[in-house]
Formats: C-alpha cells, sequence, structure tokens
C-alpha cells in the first residue's frame, strides 16, 4: 500500500474545491496509514485530518465536524458506512486519488495521451512539484508525454526541457549542483527517467542517465575520453578487452557496450570537455590519464586522438620513423602514415610550436632522400631553387635545432 503524502492530498483537496466549493467534509479512500500532519493549510483555510480506520471511527470524525474543515481519511469503502454519514460527504462518496485526473486540471486539460496513465512514477513526481498557478497549459487541451516530461524537468531537476540527449547527461554529470538533483530518487522515478533518456537520447542517452543517478559525476566524461581507444581499431585486443569491462564496470554501464555506442559516448565527451573551465579540463584529464594506466591501456595509448599520452605516443613512433628514413638505404614506410597520425591529435593542432618542430623535421627528411638535381648552370637558376628550397631547408633547420 502506497501512503498518501501530504502534499498530493493538499492538490488533490485544491483541486476538489476549485469545483465544489461548499462541503467542509471530504472523504479519502485511504487504506495506508496515515504519516502526514494533522492539519493542512489550503488556499489560506486549515482543514483537520482525520483518520477512519473502521467504520464507527468513520462515523464519530463525521460527526465531530461541525462547521470545521475536515478531511477524512477512511481504511473502508462508502458501502460499510451509514447513508446518512455517506451524504455529508463532499460529492456523496470517498474520493479514490487519480494522480493524471489532477494532474489535467494542472495542466488545463481535458483530454490526455492514453499511454500517460501508465506512468505512475511520473505522475506522483509532477504532484510533487506542481506550482499553485499550474503547469503550462496543454496546447489544444490535450496532455502529452513531451509536455509532461517537461514540465518535470523544468520544477523537479531545473533544466530547460525534458528532452535530453547524450550530451546532455554528460554536461548535468560534470556540474555537481544539477548532478545533485537526480540523486537518491525513488526506484521507480529513476526508471522512469532512464526510460524518458532512452526515448529522446537512444540507449546511450539512457546508459548516462544512470550513470549521472549512480553519481558518477566527472568519471563519466574521463571514461568518455578513453572510449575511443577501447572501442577503437585495437578492440579485440585482449588487453583493451579486458579494459573496455573494467570500464563500463567503473561506471555503471553495459555490459559490453556496441562499438558504435561506445564511439558516440567519446564523441560526446569530447563535446562536453570542450565546454569546461580550465580547472574542470584538468581533473577530467588527470583522471583519464591515471585509468589509462590502471586500466593497462598505455601501450594502446597512440589510439587516443585527444589525450596527451596518445600524442606522446604518436610522436615516438613518428620519431622511429624518421630514424628509419634517415638511416642510408633506411626505408619510410611509416613516415607518412606516422606523420598523418600527428597530425590528426587535437593536442598536435593547438600546440603550433611542437607541431611545426616535427613538421620540419619530417620535411627535411623527404628532401634528404630526394635525389639532388644537376649543378645549377648559372646564378640565376642558384638563385631560383634557393629561392624555392634553400629558405625554408634554413628556417627548417633553425626550428628543429630550437625544437
Amino acid at each position: 500500500m502506497t501512503t498518501l503524502a501530504p502534499e498530493r492530498l493538499a492538490i488533490e483537496l485544491r483541486e476538489l474545491r476549485r469545483k465544489y466549493p461548499d462541503p467542509t467534509v471530504w472523504a479519502f479512500y485511504h487504506p495506508a496509514p496515515w504519516t502526514g500532519p494533522a492539519e493542512l493549510q489550503v488556499d489560506g483555510k486549515t482543514w483537520r485530518v482525520r483518520v477512519g480506520a473502521t467504520p464507527l471511527a468513520v462515523c464519530e470524525a463525521v460527526a465531530e465536524a461541525g462547521g470545521h474543515g475536515v478531511v477524512l481519511l477512511s481504511a473502508v469503502d462508502e458501502t460499510a458506512l451509514p447513508s446518512d454519514v455517506v451524504a455529508r460527504l463532499g460529492r456523496q462518496r470517498l474520493q479514490r486519488p487519480d494522480a493524471w485526473m489532477t494532474l489535467m486540471a494542472a495542466f488545463k486539460a481535458d483530454r490526455m495521451a492514453p499511454w500517460l496513465r501508465a506512468e505512475h512514477a511520473l505522475a506522483e513526481a509532477l504532484l510533487a512539484v506542481a506550482p499553485e498557478a499550474g503547469f503550462a497549459a496543454a496546447p489544444g487541451g490535450v496532455l502529452e508525454p513531451d509536455l509532461a516530461w517537461d514540465e518535470l524537468f523544468r520544477y523537479r531537476f531545473e533544466l530547460p526541457d525534458g528532452r535530453p540527449d547524450a550530451v546532455t547527461w554528460l554536461a548535468i554529470a560534470v556540474d555537481s549542483t544539477r548532478a545533485s538533483r537526480f540523486h537518491g530518487l525513488p526506484d521507480a522515478l529513476q526508471k522512469a527517467v532512464v526510460n524518458r533518456a532512452m526515448q529522446t537520447g537512444g540507449p546511450l542517452g539512457a546508459d548516462l542517465a544512470r550513470a549521472v543517478i549512480a553519481g558518477t559525476g566527472m568519471a563519466v566524461v574521463a571514461g568518455g575520453l578513453l572510449a575511443e581507444i577501447v572501442y577503437g581499431e585495437e578492440r579485440d585486443h585482449r588487453d583493451v578487452v579486458t579494459a573496455a569491462v573494467r570500464l563500463e564496470d567503473k561506471l555503471g554501464l553495459g555490459p559490453k557496450l556496441p562499438v558504435a555506442r561506445g564511439l558516440d559516448w567519446f564523441q560526446a565527451a569530447c563535446n562536453v570537455e570542450g565546454t569546461l573551465d580550465a580547472h574542470s579540463k584538468a581533473v577530467v584529464r588527470e583522471l583519464a590519464g591515471r585509468w589509462l594506466d590502471e586500466l593497462g591501456l598505455a601501450e594502446h595509448a597512440a589510439g587516443s586522438s585527444v589525450l596527451e599520452a596518445g600524442l606522446t605516443a604518436r610522436l615516438a613512433v613518428l620519431a622511429k620513423a624518421l630514424e628509419d628514413a634517415s638511416k642510408p638505404k633506411g626505408k619510410a614506410t611509416n613516415l607518412e602514415a606516422a606523420w598523418q597520425a600527428v597530425e590528426r591529435h587535437a593536442l598536435a593542432v593547438s600546440d603550433h610550436r611542437r607541431s611545426e618542430c616535427w613538421q620540419m623535421a619530417v620535411r627535411l627528411t623527404r628532401w634528404l632522400r630526394t635525389p639532388a638535381p644537376a649543378t645549377a648552370q648559372d646564378l640565376a637558376e642558384a638563385a631560383r631553387r634557393h629561392g624555392a628550397e634553400g629558405g625554408w631547408i634554413d628556417r627548417a633547420l633553425r626550428i628543429v635545432g630550437e625544437g
């Protein structure tokens, strides 16, 4: 049995009095124990709350009402009560609280989408935060799920709407104030919120909603930065498979996220990380770097296009390729691929000085491997060659030397 919350009872009474202002005794069928106060304040009027566990107790409560406002919670059905007692009740019957009927009035609706009837947790959550002036009016008088969720997220979670995608859930996760509003939700409401996340953000949205509810905080963004490695090209490597399982377990995700969902998680994490302040970004990256080692992914760091460890690993590959290409009769088989991997790294793009140093090293290596041209025939040709090649070679040597 579910007990009726005082806030819910007050809303029910307020709605009844708007339609039927005269009765002074309102009775509700309520077989569960009452844990609320002895009085309720509704629209400036004090109503005494009385509990009737037996037909006799109900009769006594009605008889004692006089002209005072009384809310009677009866554990017995009206069929067990005398007809003269029932006649003194508002609408001459026991009211049976219907959350959605009450909410339809709050939304100024006369109809509702039939599938909302099954959303009991949503209804109870809305009643708990219903403003006295009511929610936004239902367009055309029809209450649809989108509006119901919009208003719940607005009043319960202080978010602009109830249609969060995966990026929104990650943005909530890194904001401790917003994330805290999802902690400690009743089990039924947790399930309803996750189902809503599935509708608006797909399976990844549902996974991240669970992570927010579990209180993972910034860790779910740090894990997203690692997702590029664990769901990337080396995902079938034994170490990476093990790391994926451990990462999902840390964050309450999975088990075994599909590759596409894992890579979507990475993209969403990058989007959110890009909006963080310097301190929060440092916290996320420090955690991602620590987990890289803890999960045994250090050897696969080159798979990251965003982490410092990824750039370091890619530069190590490039350095080896440059060394091989610069040896007498050495091969440059991997040089271009290694350089392209460095160019694709986000930090290489942002760190222009370091990137330029390596770029010049690659250009010099290419130039050194190019067969020497024939000797210039005259001073004019020599000048042209120096303008085309010699100038940048001198600059490259200077940059690499300073690098």
